[in-house]
Order: C-alpha cells, then sequence, then structure tokens
C-alpha cells in the first residue's frame, strides 16, 4: 500500500467518522465552507469520490446516489471507493484528472486534503469535535503551503485566515484553507 493510499484513506475514515456523528440538523445547517450546508459538504465530497472512483476503474465516473438520505448516500459512494482503490494495479492506472494526466496514486496524494477539511467543515455543521489526525494535518498543511497561491482561486481555496496566536496545528491547517478555525 502507498502512503498516498493510507493516507488518502485515513482522511476519507475520518470524514466518515463525522458523517455518521452528524444530527439530522447538521444538514440544513451552515458549515464551515462558505455557502454550503452540511449536506452541500456530503454531495461534494461523494461527487470527489466518484470521480476517484472513475479513475481508479477506468470507468466513467457517474454522478453519486442523490436520495436525501446523506448518511446513506455517503456509507455507499463511500464502500464504492473504497472497493475501486483495493483492485489490484488501480493506482499504477493513468487518466485525466483536474490537475492533468496522473496516475490515481498521485491524485489521491494531492487530493487527499479535500476530504480533511471538509471532515472540519462538516463537523462545524454538525457541531461535533472534528478529531483531524494529526499526522494528515501536517502533511497537507505542508502541501497547501507548496502549492501557495495556486490554490487560491474560485472552486478551490479562498484567501488564508489568520490564525490565533495560540493555534492549534489543526487550527493553522484550517485557517490556511481558508475557514475560520475557531467558528
Amino acid at each position: 500500500m502507498s502512503r498516498n493510499l493510507r493516507d488518502f484513506t485515513k482522511a476519507i475514515h475520518g470524514f466518515d467518522a463525522v458523517v455518521r456523528r452528524a444530527p439530522d440538523s447538521a444538514w440544513s445547517a451552515p458549515s464551515a465552507c462558505e455557502g454550503w450546508s452540511g449536506a452541500d459538504v456530503v454531495e461534494h465530497v461523494c461527487g470527489v469520490a466518484s470521480g476517484v472512483i472513475g479513475l481508479a476503474s477506468g470507468t466513467e465516473p457517474t454522478a453519486p446516489a442523490a436520495t436525501g438520505d446523506h448518511v446513506a448516500d455517503w456509507i455507499t459512494t463511500r464502500d464504492a471507493l473504497l472497493e475501486a482503490l483495493d483492485a489490484p494495479g488501480c493506482l499504477q492506472r493513468e487518466g485525466a484528472t483536474p490537475f492533468g494526466e496522473m496516475t490515481v496514486d498521485r491524485f489521491i496524494g494531492i487530493l487527499g486534503v479535500d476530504p480533511l477539511c471538509h471532515t472540519f467543515d462538516l463537523a462545524v455543521a454538525a457541531g461535533v469535535d472534528p478529531a483531524l489526525d494529526p499526522g494528515l494535518v501536517e502533511r497537507y498543511h505542508g502541501n497547501l503551503v507548496k502549492a501557495g497561491d495556486a490554490l487560491r482561486m474560485p472552486g478551490m481555496f479562498g484567501p488564508a485566515v489568520d490564525a490565533p496566536a495560540d493555534a492549534t496545528p489543526a487550527e493553522a491547517f484550517i485557517a490556511f484553507a481558508g475557514r475560520d478555525p475557531r467558528p
């Protein structure tokens, strides 16, 4: 198993933990991702996962299930994602991504920041602790810093937010990702 796959899978499981703890009120509550509700966050992560499934399986990405049961839709998508990433040789498959042509392994290495950030976003809507993995926070914060202003564009990340002087590493990561780390 590659480090990218281990870290991406950890990020997916962290997101899963928040989805499963989210009360029904989370789906209409505002998240830390500006303009998005908890339901919007889950739908987005399901959509991103569907793209990974398509790339990993060599098929055309299909729209994720949208039954209105956000937990069930997530579980269905999560299971399909993990199954696709478990297929022999899938990490070496190459294909088109929003970042150009690359292997699945490289793509999920870049993409792991998405479920990690959105774990925080959904946790705000749900009113639960995001419990962000410290190792993932360190790795993906470093990746964001390396990307610099290239990631500051519509549909990606907005401007960084000033982190409090006593910010934890997770709060510094979230602030760099353009969210208020203490909403």
